[in-house]
């Protein structure tokens, strides 16, 4: 499973799991794209059910293991927006017990889905790419807002000149399918709509 969502949504998570016919005790990984809570929220649910992995790179784990707070975004605005997000919204319980992803690591038994370090957004950010099937879930390197295909929020991203690197590194790819963090999957035709935003930068 890739990313465990917001904090609160965990019985909602599970139950979307069984409707679609899986058992969520039958997860044995979760591969946690970065360090914002809306994507690490619900791990700790899932690592008390049983999981026997929870992988996150070594650069953004220490969020998630609750030995420092999750960075605050930028500007008053991002600022604000983290404060509210931070004491209110999404709160998470830490996990203690990780494990570190590497890049070109296989993530599954049959080594179909590699990870990708896709830094920028946040310092570990990673995405996983199954070549043989052209699909690409990339977390927040890339989101769609409207139909239309975008980088990073500026606002919570970490360092922007990385992550537009990390976004030219993902034009590269053949991908058929993009699956982003936030806004609608694009099933098809996803490397061309990349290649023309990386010509837009």
């Amino acid at each position: 499973m890739v990313d465990a969502g917001p904090p609160g949504k965990f019985r909602e998570y599970v139950g979307e799991i069984k409707a679609g016919g899986f058992d969520p005790k039958s997860i044995r990984k979760i591969v946690i794209t970065h360090y914002h809570p809306d994507h690490l929220g619900n791990a700790s649910g899932y690592f008390k059910l049983g999981i026997e992995q929870i992988l996150i790179h070594a650069e953004d784990s220490d969020v998630l293991t609750g030995a420092r707070p999750v960075p605050r975004g930028k500007g008053t605005v991002g600022a604000a927006l983290s404060f509210v997000f931070d004491r209110y919204l999404f709160r998470f319980e830490p996990v203690a017990d990780v494990k570190t992803l590497r890049e070109d690591e296989s993530v599954d038994s049959a080594g179909r889905w590699k990870v990708l370090r896709t830094a920028g957004h946040t310092p570990g950010s990673c995405s996983l790419y199954n070549e043989a099937e052209k699909v690409l879930i990339c977390g927040d390197a890339l989101n769609t807002r409207m139909n239309r295909l975008t980088g990073p929020s500026p606002l919570f991203t970490a360092d922007t000149r990385r992550a537009w690197e990390s976004v030219r590194k993902l034009a590269a790819l053949e991908i058929e399918t993009l699956a982003c963090g936030h806004g609608h999957p694009i099933p098809s035709g996803a490397d061309r709509r990349l290649r023309d935003l990386v010509g837009e930068i």
